[in-house]
């Protein structure tokens, strides 16, 4: 079975008992993962929400796509992420990028034009505190640094992002790369001519409009097209839009280019888990 994993949504009303029972449920139908985004602005931290995903699952991953970085202290994040990684049997995916809304940045004192910059350093001592032992450096953006570590069970991290600078950040400095709303084309022309470590993941973020029918599909997706602003052709190009085995196909087309894990975005909330059942009843047997 491919490995496919759904990012979920999450609302301010939830308590433990319920984003357990999320978790619990998309662990049944035979997801390999949840995944959630992070913002200043939404109703939920991270971090504690997928630690009551991984309460409310056995075997499944939990991950963020993605953590905002720059705006969080490496060290702490280090030791809060290892922790959880370790507790749950390392189980946690830790999506990082530079992140993209100004005003969290400004909000937090961070200087948004040297959020790339700050990435790097933020990775570089990521690894280095999950690694535990003496810490003795001195970084452009975090000051003078000594102190003693424990050893950390550090998590696997993708780093989000679009552009090619994302993906080298990647190569250099994690476990995989997870873009959002590439198409084929795109994926083929970034990874044309890179050399792939073993192990390394290339997700895709896509959205899912899966329906029983072709004809159902397209017509939702003709209102998610519309309120992204983009045309249907477009639209239909970046997401996964059709039945069971046009998805299925078009899992299939990314792959061929290279994308080994998917992450699914699930707009039609009041058909979520409709549309997780009708994957996994009818597009797993065929991926």
């Amino acid at each position: 079975m491919k490995k496919v994993g759904v990012h979920v949504p999450v609302f301010q009303d939830e308590d433990i008992q319920l984003l357990m029972k999320k978790a619990s449920k998309i662990e049944e139908l035979g997801f390999d993962g949840v995944f959630v985004a992070d913002s200043l602005s939404s109703s939920y931290e991270p971090l504690t929400t997928l630690t009551a995903f991984l309460c409310g699952s056995s075997h499944i991953n939990a991950g963020t796509c993605v953590l905002v970085a720059p705006l969080r202290n490496p060290l702490i994040t280090a030791k809060t992420c290892a922790h959880i990684n370790r507790v749950s049997g390392k189980r946690l995916i830790l999506g990082v990028g530079v992140g993209w809304r100004e005003w969290e940045f400004s909000s937090l004192s961070v200087p948004f034009n040297k959020r790339g910059e700050i990435m790097d350093e933020w990775l570089e001592l990521f690894t280095l505190a999950c690694a535990g032992g003496e810490l003795n450096v001195q970084t452009r953006y975090y000051g003078k640094i000594e102190l003693e570590l424990p050893k950390g069970e550090k998590p696997k991290i993708w780093v989000g992002g679009n552009s090619n600078k994302a993906l080298k950040r990647a190569l250099k400095l994690a476990d995989g790369w997870i873009p959002t709303d590439l198409t084929t084309k795109e994926y083929e022309q970034k990874l044309k001519g890179v050399t792939l470590p073993s192990n390394f993941t290339v997700a895709s973020h896509l959205l899912l409009v899966l329906e029983k029918t072709s004809g159902e599909a397209l017509k939702k997706a003709q209102i998610y097209s519309q309120k992204f602003g983009d045309t249907l052709e477009d639209f239909v190009e970046y997401a996964l839009v059709g039945d069971p085995s046009q998805v299925a196909e078009r899992l299939a087309q990314y792959e061929r280019v290279g994308v080994n894990y998917h992450v699914l975005s699930v707009h039609h909330l009041e058909s979520f888990y409709d549309a997780l059942e009708l994957f996994a009843k009818e597009v797993f047997p065929c991926v």
